[in-house]
């Protein structure tokens, strides 16, 4: 890397006002819930795919195609496709009866007994406006009827895209506010019941365009689109709550499974844990065309690979001398295995070695991440605990809340 190490340290330090801690950064095994996206080619055909909707059991599946679409542009339609176990290829059976219209169809959401289905449509293009529709059937044997208008959550905005918890009593949507794509919230008292008032989730609210919500996980696990980590793409992003009286927490990246400068969007959860399939569309070039439907596997508690923490390189914690009460990050390149670097913030003052565990999460920098970057701490602290991953999910809003030893595995 050219100059030692030493040399390096004194150089940054000597740029920098004031030192508050000086870290050799750790690599971490953190939890990818998600990884080794694969396309699901037998869905796929050139043209746009999207929004696969997919059976608990994993076995069968609805999705959004414009296959029969010359221009790709004008209208897509609902299709169905079924096998008969997991170990074999879908077999796309054809357009799903009763759904589609000349306008646009977007499958959303199968609840588990998979009676009924929400989906989203447009009336037509260029003119009309994105609605939400529910269609049942008595069983699984026969079709969906008609799908009907959900009329209290329909305005003259855009709502689209919902996503249903299991007992059919909370829904979350994407609508339009400002010209900004934002995920609202609406409960009701029981099936029977109408929708209440849609809210804004707020906590959520982190990114300009939040699309698809996918709950899954006992409706306590969310994954939804968003430009969290880079304004030029949308990734996967996931959060996770306590309980459905809980907030959630903040949304982090799912880096293993989003592309760079590509549109990567969920759009289903299925089986059980821990051996569960995360779908999404996405634009990235080594598709078959268009947008392509894709799913990624659960990897467990484990991290797909490790990097030696002799391939990490030092970390500076300084206080930035331009922006008063930041914390600046000074660092040089990282092993092109290690996603990014994690900030945690040490709340009893002073570092107590790897038995410390007492962490929460200030920062997840852009990633590949060369050079430095600043943050706002959340409180007066003595030490900063910087880690090195290649994994994704740990901190708040991970799946291991709180990383152990503050993230250094």
């Amino acid at each position: 890397m050219g100059m030692n190490l030493t040399s390096r340290i004194s150089k940054l330090l000597k740029q920098a006002s004031v030192s508050v801690a000086c870290a050799t950064a750790l690599s971490a095994s953190a939890y990818a819930q998600f990884a080794n996206p694969k396309n699901v080619i037998e869905l796929n055909s050139g043209s746009n795919e999207t929004h696969a909707v997919v059976s608990a059991d994993n076995l069968r599946c609805f999705f959004s195609t414009a296959r029969d679409d010359p221009t790709m542009t004008q209208y897509m339609d609902i299709w169905y496709a079924e096998r008969p176990d997991t170990a074999v290829p879908f077999t796309v059976i054809g357009p799903a009866p009763n759904l589609n219209t000349p306008g646009t169809e977007r499958s959303n959401t199968l609840l588990s007994d998979e009676l009924t289905f929400y989906i989203s449509r447009i009336s037509g293009r260029p003119s009309g406006d994105w609605d939400i529709y529910v269609t049942t059937r008595p069983n699984t044997s026969q079709p969906f009827s008609t799908p009907a208008l959900v009329p209290e959550l329909s305005t003259t905005a855009n709502e689209l895209d919902p996503t249903v918890s299991s007992d059919g009593l909370e829904m979350y949507f994407e609508t339009l506010v400002n010209g900004d794509n934002k995920i609202m919230r609406t409960t009701r008292l029981n099936t029977a019941s109408p929708w209440g008032v849609p809210q804004l989730v707020t906590e959520l609210d982190v990114c300009r365009y939040q699309l698809n919500p996918v709950l899954y996980g006992n409706d306590n696990e969310m994954v939804f689109g968003c430009d969290l980590a880079n304004k030029s793409d949308i990734d996967i992003c996931y959060t996770k709550r306590a309980n459905k009286t809980s907030s959630w927490q903040t949304p982090s990246v799912i880096t293993v499974v989003s592309s760079l400068l590509k549109v990567d969007t969920p759009s289903a959860v299925a089986g059980t844990k821990p051996s569960r399939v995360l779908y999404f569309f996405s634009d990235r070039p080594d598709g078959i065309g268009g947008t392509d439907i894709w799913s990624a596997s659960e990897s467990g508690n484990v991290c797909p690979s490790t990097v030696a923490p002799d391939e990490v390189m030092p970390i500076i914690l300084v206080k930035d001398p331009k922006n008063v009460g930041m914390i600046k990050v000074l660092t040089d390149a990282i092993s092109s295995g290690i996603s990014g670097y994690n900030v945690y913030e040490n709340d009893m003052g002073n570092y107590a070695g790897t038995n410390q565990l007492i962490c929460g999460l200030l920062a997840v920098p852009l990633n590949p991440f060369i050079g430095a970057f600043s943050f706002q701490p959340t409180k007066p602290s003595q030490f900063y605990i910087i880690t090195a991953s290649n994994c994704v999910g740990e901190g708040p809003g991970g799946s291991i809340p709180t990383p152990k030893s503050c993230g250094a595995y």
